[in-house]
């Protein structure tokens, strides 16, 4: 599997993030999503050493990992 990385994507959530909130739901749990976010957002090859990189967990408001929405959604919660 292939993920494509834009380093438009932390301008994209920054933008939307100053005008509403910005939530991450997941099925997978932390330890995949953290791996992966990281390296959607890990621009260290573009960037000078001594640039200090933006955690991705900064861009949301709200991360819900291991959610589970089918149990959730069949028991009516939303």
């Amino acid at each position: 599997m292939s993920l494509p990385v834009s380093a438009r994507l932390p301008l994209l959530l920054s933008s939307i993030k100053e005008v509403a909130s910005v939530f991450l739901a997941t099925n997978s749990d932390y330890c995949y999503t953290d791996a992966i976010m990281t390296y959607l957002f890990d621009f260290s090859q573009d960037s000078a050493p001594s640039t200090p990189k933006k955690p991705w967990r900064s861009y949301f408001d709200l991360i819900v990992v291991d959610n589970e929405e089918t149990t959730l959604l069949g028991k009516g919660l939303f």
